[in-house]
């Protein structure tokens, strides 16, 4: 099988990022984590020698993909790509246009007044003719910009009801909707809701789907039981740990915007001598690799990371070959993955 640049990077014992900042010759990364690139790609049979990866992308520019990732704030700049759900979605993304021949860049753009100036520098520089935008934290009018230097662009993790462009996008309300209907289903009646400090479109989303389905039952969430963390596990984790401390009645259930959140607050409620999901039930949403081997094992919404890419994939691969392909808007399903962290109870 042919080797990929998720390859390169579990050899190399470095992100994918950093691979395909060496592989594109971009800055960004030291000489020496680009010389160890290297030579594990050669090792394994991957790259030619950097200056033929970059003649090569500009002899073969329909395909080179250009993963774009816009953020508002340098808090959610560093969010993407180095968490484990962009690293999982960027070996996704890596094994799919790997398989169709293509190769991408990926970058990452701070969305302020040099936006489209850093927009336009970078499609020059990456010689990509399409995009593939990560728009979790864009608002409409960002991706506008991007859409006006690239129509060949597929938008990913955002979907605006005004906006005429290829997106697709998880489906987020029914992730909360799936979240709810567990708690409602498992007895639970005194419920929490943790939520980042950061606001960003899906986690609006999994809010607004989350409240909605309680309220159809009869249920909400109390002012007080609303919790908020940055979601990065160490820093909520310390965060969550003060807020605990401080309460001497806890809900019997807590709905996490993301795995991150959820794993810190498990592990902040076992340093409070609070078992989960004994005393505390929790769920998550992403479905990252970690919820898999935390302990216990997390309950969360399941993102279909595969699904996402190979709908991006072959939307990018569609316009690429036909200049009046219609706009298509994908909203993929997902679905609620039952471990260890939620437990039937008999309402108090």
């Amino acid at each position: 099988m042919k080797a990929t640049m998720a390859d390169v990077a579990k050899a190399a014992g470095v992100s994918i990022t950093a691979v395909s900042f060496a592989l594109n010759g971009r800055k960004g990364i030291s000489a020496e984590t680009k010389r160890k690139i290297f030579e594990t790609a050669r090792s394994i049979g991957y790259a030619r020698k950097e200056n033929e990866v970059t003649r090569q992308v500009r002899r073969n520019r329909s395909k080179t993909i250009l993963l774009l990732n816009g953020s508002r704030s340098p808090i959610t700049r560093n969010i993407f790509p180095s968490t484990p759900y962009f690293s999982e979605l960027l070996n996704a993304f890596d094994m799919k246009l790997s398989a169709m021949g293509y190769r991408f860049s990926v970058e990452t753009l701070l969305v302020d007044d040099y936006f489209e100036a850093n927009l336009q520098r970078t499609l020059r520089g990456t010689n990509a003719n399409a995009v593939l935008l990560i728009a979790t934290d864009m608002l409409e009018e960002d991706i506008r910009v991007v859409l006006r230097n690239e129509p060949n662009t597929v938008v990913l993790d955002a979907c605006f009801d005004g906006l005429e462009a290829n997106c697709i996008v998880m489906d987020n309300y029914l992730g909360g909707v799936l979240a709810a209907r567990k708690a409602i289903q498992a007895g639970h009646r005194e419920i929490g809701y943790l939520q980042s400090e950061t606001r960003i479109y899906n986690f609006d989303q999994r809010k607004r789907g989350f409240l909605e389905a309680l309220q159809q039952a009869g249920l909400s969430v109390a002012p007080h039981d609303f919790f908020s963390a940055e979601p990065s596990i160490n820093t909520a984790t310390g965060q969550l740990s003060v807020l605990l401390r401080s309460r001497e009645h806890l809900p019997t259930f807590f709905f996490a915007e993301n795995d991150y959140l959820a794993i810190a607050l498990i592990r902040a409620l076992h340093a409070q001598g609070i078992q989960v999901p004994g005393e505390v039930s929790v769920i998550g949403f992403d479905n990252i690799e970690a919820a898999s081997i935390t302990t216990p094992q997390l309950s969360t919404i399941n993102v279909p990371k595969e699904k996402l890419a190979e709908f991006c994939v072959r939307q990018l691969s569609h316009i690429l070959r036909s200049s009046n392909s219609v706009k298509i808007k994908h909203l993929i399903a997902v679905d609620l993955v039952e471990r260890e962290t939620v437990r039937a109870i008999r309402p108090r």
